[in-house]
């Protein structure tokens, strides 16, 4: 088993983001989720908030002030914000989950509880953004490509043998042969230029 480079957010909630040391962190997260900055004033505890004495680790009570300046206390129960992650990463809700309003969600997010013209839009909406990252691929490669051939010539022009250039670019030692007879190799690529 591949050992974890980071703790999970439920061990890290439990105990080391309840440390003032360590409260940047939960800050940074509690912004991004909330869509406004936010600085912890104090984190409480009490017996009023331990309804079990698995609560106490399942919960924490957060005194933040928002960017306004207004004091909100903020209840993270990290198994149910474990869900919640989850399903945004996954587009997948467990059976077993149990967090505020997931039972809403497994019934209003599903695909096929949606109407035909709501699918349609969403499959376009999928297909779209699919072409969009083929298009970003198909740029970057396309720039990798000419890097290579500019790198190639400008070592050719040093004098610089093939075998070398053929290792610092990637090139074969027939295209690196072709550049210094000053032919295109890659024509697309080397329009841009």
């Amino acid at each position: 088993m591949k050992e974890r480079t980071f703790i999970s957010f439920d061990w890290a909630i439990k105990k080391v983001l309840r440390h003032k040391d360590n409260f940047g962190v939960l800050e940074g997260f509690l912004s991004e989720l909330l869509g406004f900055d936010l600085t912890i004033q104090n984190r409480l505890e009490s017996e009023s908030n331990q309804q079990s004495e698995k609560d106490k680790f399942n919960r924490v009570d957060i005194l933040v002030k928002s960017n306004k300046g207004e004091l909100m206390l903020i209840e993270v129960q990290y198994d149910s914000l474990d869900e919640w992650v989850y399903f945004l990463k996954n587009s997948e809700i467990k059976d077993s989950f149990k967090a505020k309003g997931m039972k809403e969600a497994k019934v209003a997010l599903n695909y096929q509880n949606m109407p035909a013209d709501d699918k349609s839009a969403y499959k376009r909406f999928i297909e779209d953004r699919r072409n969009a990252m083929s298009t970003l691929d198909t740029a970057l490669e396309k720039g990798i490509r000419q890097g290579q051939i500019k790198t190639a010539k400008a070592l050719l022009e040093l004098q610089i043998d093939t075998n070398s250039i053929s290792i610092a670019t990637q090139l074969t030692f027939d295209e690196i042969d072709r550049l210094s007879k000053g032919e295109d190799i890659d024509k697309e690529s080397d329009e841009d230029d």
